[in-house]
């Protein structure tokens, strides 16, 4: 029993110390000397007053058009998403317009699709007739 005792306590102080000596928060030069201070690699920060590269342009899929009482136009543009307020927006040919903003006069070339959201606004469809979800008010498509 005696043996048994021991091998207990010198696995018990054996398990103690090696999970002891991760616990250690300062580490000594073994030199003496001053620690130098290392470079590291930075991650630039992005610019969160930026404009993202879809806004108020197209990045060959997307794009959206935002402004308060602003003039603005894009070529084809797969998909594209109007927050302006207020403005006057000529899109050329596209597969999706998502309206979310107010008061906008919208003139499309052709599109697929077409969701309101905003309030007040009209959309022009030069050419086809494309699916409309109006969950907005006040809004026309033609």
């Amino acid at each position: 029993m005696p043996i048994r005792c021991s091998a207990v306590a010198l696995v018990t102080a054996t398990m103690t110390a090696l999970l002891l000596t991760g616990c250690s928060a300062q580490q000594t030069d073994p030199t003496g000397g001053t620690p130098t201070p290392t470079a590291t690699a930075t991650t630039p920060i992005p610019d969160p007053g930026a404009p993202a590269a879809y806004d108020n342009a197209c990045d060959g899929k997307q794009a959206i058009l935002s402004g308060e009482h602003v003039k603005r136009s894009i070529d084809h543009c797969d998909a594209v998403a109007v927050t302006a307020a207020g403005s006057t927006i000529t899109i050329g040919e596209t597969g999706s317009l998502v309206v979310e903003g107010s008061d906008n006069t919208i003139t499309v070339a052709s599109v697929d699709s077409v969701m309101l959201l905003g309030s007040n606004n009209t959309v022009r469809v030069e050419s086809g007739t494309p699916q409309v979800d109006d969950q907005g008010a006040g809004n026309t498509v033609r």
